[in-house]
């Protein structure tokens, strides 16, 4: 792995059998310019380099995050008494009823994982929302 551009590349694994696929934890090493090189053993040439840089993001906070919204039907109407589950992975599911005007909340929400959001109403029906939560910083 390369973190500027090529110049230089640090050894992921050495001496791995050639299986056609090699999984790896992405450092946490924020960069645009990483690039990645396959070499044989003994170094045979020529090695296979990443023609372009990619970029590595720093990973996301594990901070708790919210989530929060309003509820609307086809034609803009809020949806008063909708119910929001947020389901994760494992299918730990968090719930909240929207409020009259068809607003709702969320609390307690990990950042850096993906989530799936539900609704459901009365004679509606909604399309489920896969979310990737990540944690901001603001002023207002």
């Amino acid at each position: 792995l390369s973190t500027n551009g090529g110049s230089t590349f640090s050894a992921i694994a050495t001496d791995v059998s050639n299986t056609g696929s090699y999984t790896w934890t992405v450092p946490n090493s924020p960069t645009s310019q990483a690039r990645l090189r396959v070499r044989e053993t003994g170094f045979a040439e020529p090695a296979g380099v990443s023609s372009n840089n990619f970029s590595i993001l720093a990973a996301p906070s594990s901070g708790l995050v919210s989530v929060s919204g309003r509820i609307f039907d086809s034609v803009g109407r809020a949806v008063p008494g909708a119910i929001v589950a947020i389901s994760d992975a494992a299918g730990a599911v968090k719930t909240a009823r929207a409020n009259s005007f068809g607003y709702f909340a969320i609390e307690g929400l990990t950042a850096g994982r993906q989530y799936f959001l539900n609704v459901s109403a009365r004679g509606l029906s909604f399309r489920p929302i896969a979310l990737e939560l990540t944690r901001t910083f603001g002023t207002c």
